[in-house]
């Protein structure tokens, strides 16, 4: 098993410590293989220290894939999630402007 397999694994380990690890690792090293953004835009639904860790991750590689979930995170209870969410909301660029006022019409 290739050492991005591996590492990808780890965000879907059981233990908790294993996922915020791998989801760290995955953004410090700037990782875009696309089961790994699945992997992180999936622990988005978890926890909201996974949260968190997965939604910095993303803004650092994938940002775009990861705005739709940051949005629904925005009304998160946690504040360092909502923090992560709009971190990535700009790290994702202009480029999202025009999602974000469609959604904001349908929610109205």
């Amino acid at each position: 098993m290739s050492d991005l397999k591996k590492l990808i694994s780890i965000l879907g380990d059981a233990d908790l410590e294993h996922r915020l690890a791998g989801a760290v690792v995955v953004g410090a090293l700037g990782i875009k293989d696309a089961a790994a953004q699945q992997a992180l835009v999936k622990l988005t639904e978890r926890t909201p220290d996974e949260q968190r860790v997965a939604l910095d991750a993303l803004a650092r590689t994938a940002p775009k894939k990861g705005v739709a979930r940051a949005l629904a995170l925005l009304a998160q209870a946690a504040p360092a999630v909502r923090e992560a969410a709009f971190r990535l909301l700009v790290a994702a660029g202009p480029e999202v402007v025009d999602e974000i006022r469609a959604r904001r019409a349908g929610a109205g």
